[in-house]
């Protein structure tokens, strides 16, 4: 009988390390890959938009369940070496459904002041700090101060996505803050801007799996 009483305590502090090992497991933030939610940069279009002066931008509907936006990454189109721009970018909820405006602003990118442009048209990744996204959404870019002035610079059309969704049109975000969608003619070809968006999962712990053995732990005790 003492060797059995001593067999059932050994398998409740074993149980009880186990939970404790659980709950600090879930202290941990657990890591995960960026994964592409939407990308439109693999299907030029013959044509850009100068964007000197005014935001203007494109809504998505992301693919997978990933919702946390950790980067966006814009096709810009330069026509001249040495091309300088004061760049903001933005991310706002919703802009791919039908009828429906953008609406609260999710994050503003840093004032890139006088960031370069190479020639041609390139991808330029910004950072996004960790912003947790709906299924659609809306990014804009905003060019001020072009050096030299006159040049043409601002995002290239692309279509169709190759990850996730886009409807054939482009926003314009007014300076009085009202939105207004675009459709532009390239000889019947559907027309939206180029970008690519990662993302990573929300953030996920072990809390339950430590509270699974906290009462694995206590039915055990019950049973003694």
């Amino acid at each position: 009988m003492r060797h059995d009483h001593l067999c059932e305590e050994s398998v409740v502090r074993k149980v009880a390390a186990c939970a404790r090992l659980a709950l600090m497991l879930a202290a941990v933030p657990v890591v995960s890959a960026d994964t592409i939610v939407y990308d439109n940069t693999i299907n030029f279009l013959g044509a850009y938009y100068n964007n000197n002066g005014v935001e203007r931008g494109d809504g998505m509907t992301l693919a997978g369940t990933d919702r946390v936006v950790t980067k966006i990454a814009l096709m810009i189109h330069s026509n001249a070496s040495d091309i300088s721009a004061d760049v903001t970018v933005r991310l706002f909820e919703r802009g791919d459904e039908l009828g429906a405006e953008p609406g609260a602003m999710l994050w503003q990118s840093d004032l890139f002041e006088q960031m370069a442009f190479l020639t041609g048209t390139n991808l330029y990744d910004f950072d996004v700090p960790n912003v947790t996204a709906p299924d659609s959404l809306t990014w804009t870019l905003e060019l001020q101060n072009v050096d030299p002035p006159g040049e043409v610079l601002g995002p290239r059309f692309m279509d169709p996505p190759v990850v996730g969704s886009s409807r054939d049109f482009v926003w314009w975000h007014k300076p009085d803050g009202t939105w207004e969608s675009r459709w532009y003619d390239l000889g019947g070809l559907d027309t939206n801007f180029g970008a690519r968006i990662e993302a990573i999962p929300e953030p996920a712990t072990l809390t339950l799996l430590g509270f699974g053995a906290l009462g694995l732990a206590r039915r055990v005790r019950r049973r003694l």
